[in-house]
């Protein structure tokens, strides 16, 4: 008998980029799963056309407030509490584009991988591909350094970038996990993680709970350009990045997730460390784009 994978969404607007989403997981080659959608008070009438167009999908509301981490959270504790029987939790954003074997293929990985996370690799839409997530080989507390397997920005090489990695943390992004995961350490930490650095908080719990962090590059999602990107874009100020919940370099998201999963020891040097070099790659940054060096 197959696993059942119940997939949660969070969504709030882009409504198109949801309906694209569904459409394409209902062409997947792996059918046995359900799907849950968090609509955190939409104004585009995302809960109105999803009702209408796929009645089959389970609809939460949430309060206009619960970003990322909440609307997730929700939509779990909404599958616990309403559905039966199932195997494994799948979290995805509504941004993404996946092949129609991606479920096939991320089941089969963990499957095959017992005690395991395992999340998509994760690339750019266009006609090149690049990488934007391949996994971690080690996080440096102490330098707050990462040190990837494929650089951000690789181009994906469907002959060269094959196989299952291990990594020292995982996004949510395509993240599939057992479902009793839950009852072991809890769901997403929107307390002090609303929107950026849950899902790789929820990773490392797991892996200090003894479970393995896998990427699987068979299983692919495509991270499609919305509004959200082109306001990072656009807004590409040092105060944004570092005080803007909306930016993946928000300090106090990047602090709050360091003293959760930093080794008390290396806390200092991470922190100074994690600023700087934030600092300096967006002086890097400016100097590249006005020609500078």
């Amino acid at each position: 008998m197959t696993k059942k994978v119940v997939i949660v969404i969070p969504v709030f607007n882009r409504i198109n980029d949801t309906l694209i989403c569904l459409e394409n997981l209902y062409r997947q080659t792996y059918s046995n799963f359900e799907i849950v959608i968090c609509d955190d008070k939409s104004s585009d009438g995302t809960y109105e056309q999803v009702s209408k167009r796929y009645p089959e999908v389970h609809l939460v509301k949430g309060n206009g407030h619960l970003w990322w981490t909440g609307g997730t959270n929700k939509a779990i504790e909404f599958a616990i509490n309403k559905i039966n029987d199932f195997d494994y939790f799948l979290t995805l954003n509504n941004d993404v584009k996946i092949n129609q074997d991606f479920l096939e293929n991320l089941v089969a990985a963990i499957e095959n991988n017992p005690k395991s996370l395992i999340c998509a690799v994760s690339l750019t839409e266009e006609n090149e591909p690049k990488i934007f997530f391949g996994g971690c080989k080690k996080l440096s507390w102490k330098s707050a350094k990462y040190k990837m397997h494929y650089k951000p920005g690789t181009l994906f090489n469907e002959k060269k970038h094959i196989g299952i990695l291990e990594s020292d943390y995982l996004i949510g992004r395509g993240l599939l996990f057992p479902a009793k995961l839950i009852n072991e350490i809890g769901l997403f930490n929107f307390e002090s993680l609303p929107q950026y650095f849950s899902d790789s908080d929820f990773s490392l719990r797991a892996k200090r709970a003894g479970y393995k962090l896998l990427v699987d590059f068979k299983s692919k999602v495509y991270t499609v350009p919305n509004e959200t990107t082109k306001e990072f874009v656009e807004n590409n100020t040092i105060k944004y990045k570092l005080f803007n919940r909306r930016s993946p370099q928000h300090f106090k998201s990047r602090l709050l997730f360091a003293k959760l999963n930093c080794p008390p020891m290396l806390l200092p040097s991470f922190i100074i460390a994690d600023f700087f070099r934030i600092v300096g790659s967006h002086i890097l940054t400016k100097r590249k784009m006005k020609g500078g060096i």
